[in-house]
């Protein structure tokens, strides 16, 4: 599948709700929202306090990607969202006349993720 990241968004209980907008030039895979989720974890365990004497970073929401499926000229866009454990919990297609006409459904795209 040709899939592209457009926006991941989630929410912490310093930062609030915080967007990225990854950069990328090809098609994205399973491996690229893992390396994304990992990437996350990271940056917020890196804002913590090693002493742990002040309220400590932590996500308070999901992961949601932004995403879209190239199919031909079609664009069927849809949102993936993780857990803070990076299990996947939804696939949201918007664009379901578009998707239905390639054969393509929100289990098309979770087995693909998963």
């Amino acid at each position: 599948l040709n899939i592209k990241i457009n926006r991941v968004d989630y929410d912490t209980n310093i930062a609030g709700i915080v967007s990225m907008y990854p950069q990328g030039s090809g098609s994205d895979t399973k491996d690229t929202f893992q390396d994304i989720i990992d990437d996350i974890k990271q940056d917020i365990e890196s804002k913590n306090d090693p002493t742990g004497a002040y309220d400590q970073t932590r996500l308070v929401s999901d992961i949601t990607f932004d995403c879209e499926l190239k199919v031909g000229s079609d664009t069927i866009d849809f949102t993936v969202t993780y857990d803070e454990d990076g299990d996947i919990q939804n696939v949201e297609i918007q664009d379901e006349p578009v998707a239905a006409k390639h054969g393509i459904s929100d289990a098309t795209i979770m087995d693909y993720l998963f």
